[in-house]
């Protein structure tokens, strides 16, 4: 991904938000094809600085696409009541654009902790069907290595301490991160 100028990310944001105003109204999405490089995406939304929805994908797709899909999926996460027109003043969004993911090779326990806790990077967690991720972002809420590890591998349905016991597939990834300013705090 090229680095996106102040401009670019200011567009990425307004196309997310009138993605999602588009939706709530029955029209169809926005012209997204400006931006078409093909990215892996997730849009969180944020109300009241608690989270709202967050929904995205590692499969790389025109950037404008993603962003614009995502939106309207994370307004319509499971985990919450579907976004309502009125809530979309006070939603802040946050686009994630994330790297190819890398697997990470670790011996142990500690070898894993002393490994993520250099970087904190986004983490895929994977044993066998059951998969998690947090995105790197997750480390601002979860500084501590034992804590983001436990939490993802509950977020994968595995016990809190599956990191410790059973070899897990990691793999990392990073992000450029593009917040709204001033929405929804």
């Amino acid at each position: 991904m090229q680095k996106l100028t102040a401009g670019q990310a200011a567009e990425l944001s307004a196309l997310a938000r009138q993605a999602i105003a588009a939706n709530l109204a029955g029209a169809p999405l926005p012209d997204s094809k400006k931006f078409s490089s093909p990215q892996a995406v997730f849009v969180t939304l944020k109300k009241f600085g608690l989270l709202r929805g967050c929904i995205g994908t590692f499969a790389p797709q025109p950037l404008g696409r993603a962003i614009a899909e995502n939106a309207v999926s994370a307004a319509q996460d499971p985990r919450f009541p579907p976004v309502e027109q009125e809530e979309l003043a006070h939603l802040r969004i946050e686009i994630s654009i994330l790297s190819d993911a890398v697997p990470l090779a670790y011996e142990d326990p500690d070898d894993l902790v002393k490994k993520i806790s250099q970087s904190k990077p986004g983490l895929v967690l994977r044993s066998g069907r059951q998969c998690a991720t947090f995105l790197p972002q997750v480390w601002n809420d979860l500084p501590e290595p034992a804590a983001f590890l436990s939490r993802l591998c509950q977020k994968a349905g595995l016990s809190d301490d599956a990191w410790k016991k059973i070899p897990l597939e990691i793999s990392t990834y990073t992000a450029t991160i593009i917040q709204e300013l001033q929405r929804g705090e």
